[in-house]
């Protein structure tokens, strides 16, 4: 099942790779299956930046009001629901989607979230990696 996402790829790559790895057939079939599972709205873009990474997502339509953003046990939780309003126009034409959601992203260890942006339809989240001196490698002299 793995194989077949990968048809570019030599066979005798994934060979060298299996011949070496024991048990990790469950793991791989885990990983596909979740491949579809996973939400697709509203779109993201996950950056790198100088001091860490940054999120964007798509939301148009969504006010601050409409989402509720948590960090609990390093998940940042994004969660959007418009409210249902007395008053439906007639659309011709509706492509702006507009239902509710729920983005999961898993932080690593010293990540702080440190600036969110709401401009334009697109909530931006920067995500500062802040490493303890201690924790830092430290280079050492030659006698």
């Amino acid at each position: 099942m793995l194989l077949q996402h990968f048809k570019d790829t030599p066979p005798y790559v994934w060979d060298s790779f299996f011949r070496h790895s024991v048990g990790f057939d469950r793991m791989f079939s885990h990983l596909e299956r979740m491949r579809g599972v996973l939400p697709t709205y509203p779109p993201h873009d996950l950056l790198k930046t100088d001091t860490g990474y940054q999120i964007e997502m798509a939301i148009a339509g969504f006010s601050k009001d409409n989402l509720t953003i948590e960090l609990k046990d390093d998940i940042l939780a994004i969660k959007g629901e418009l409210k249902n309003e007395d008053k439906h126009p007639e659309y011709l034409h509706k492509g702006i989607a507009e239902r509710k959601f729920v983005k999961n992203f898993s932080l690593c260890e010293h990540a702080d979230v440190s600036d969110i942006t709401l401009r334009d339809g697109v909530l931006t989240i920067q995500i500062a990696i802040n490493v303890p001196e201690k924790e830092k490698p430290k280079l050492l002299p030659i006698n």
